[in-house]
Parts: C-alpha cells; structure tokens; sequence
C-alpha cells in the first residue's frame, strides 16, 4: 500500500479551534446578545397525523416579554408558502438533464393538517429563550382530529402546548 493518499486520511490532524473550546473561550450563535434582539420557539406537533381545528395563542401572547404569536393560519396570511428546500437548479444540469423538476410549495408552517411528529404548528416571539418557551408551553391549544386508518378508529385529540 502506498502512502500518496491525501495527508488527512488515517492521521490525526491538530484542529485549530481545539484550545479555545477546551478552555472555555469559544462563543457560540447562543451566547451572541444583540441590542433588541427577540427570540423563537417553535411549537411541533406531538401527534403523527391529526387535522388542525384550532389554535389558540391568546394566552401566550398575553404573556409578558412575548412579542408574537402567530399560528400557521395566521402566517399563511402574511406569507405565501415557499418551494421546498428553496434553492434553484444550477443551470448546467437544466441544459443537460432534459426533464420537468417538481418543487412543490409548503406553508412555513401547518395550518391545515399535521403530516409528522415534530412538525412546526406555532411560533412564538420573545424577548429572551425562556420567555419564548414558557409561552409555548402553558395553557394554549391545538384541537386535532386524528384517524388511525389501520384499526379503522377515529380519534380526538386535543394537544396541549401547555400543562
């Protein structure tokens, strides 16, 4: 075997941003404080599959500190949804690669129904993390119908954002 491979494979490499990590010196995205600066939570669905019947933001947004709290009804009216992934095809494969790329638009977040576990239902606005997530957890609402399909029950689900 010879050794002209590339000097990084098999060999340790001294990394650069070792000894101010170690030492406590690294800054992070959230350790950056900026004058007026606002912070967001997002509320994920907890449930798989549910249609959306309502979402109740009004004590969240009663909350102190809390900026906005918009449902996706409420941003679909403010913003059209976006084509996934949001990035266009270079040019050099469109010429050579003959054939129609489907993009499909989503909503920023649901307004209609849930698709998966963890999907984007609200956002709250704050003036710090913690005040953003304790809006997103006491008292608010988000009425859901569900369908299991498989055992052919329909259940009612009313998920709770907080206790």
């Amino acid at each position: 075997m010879s050794d002209t491979g590339p000097p990084y494979i098999g060999r340790s490499l001294l990394r650069r941003e070792d000894r101010r990590l170690l030492t406590g010196q690294g800054q992070f995205v959230a350790d950056l404080v900026l004058p007026r600066m606002l912070h967001a939570v997002l509320v994920r669905s907890p449930v798989a599959h549910a249609r959306i019947r309502a979402v109740d933001l009004s004590r969240a947004a009663a909350m102190p500190g809390v900026a906005l709290a918009l449902s996706g009804a409420d941003l679909l009216q403010m913003l059209p949804p976006v084509p996934e992934g949001q990035i266009s095809l270079p040019k050099k494969w469109t010429t050579v690669v003959q054939h129609k790329f489907l993009n499909p638009r989503q909503p920023l977040l649901a307004h209609d129904k849930v698709r998966h576990v963890g999907e984007a239902l609200a956002i709250i606005v704050a003036e710090s993390r913690d005040l953003a997530e304790d809006a997103a957890i006491p008292g608010e609402r988000i009425a859901a119908c569900g369908n299991d399909r498989r055992r052919g029950l329909h259940r009612r689900d009313l998920v709770r954002a907080h206790p």
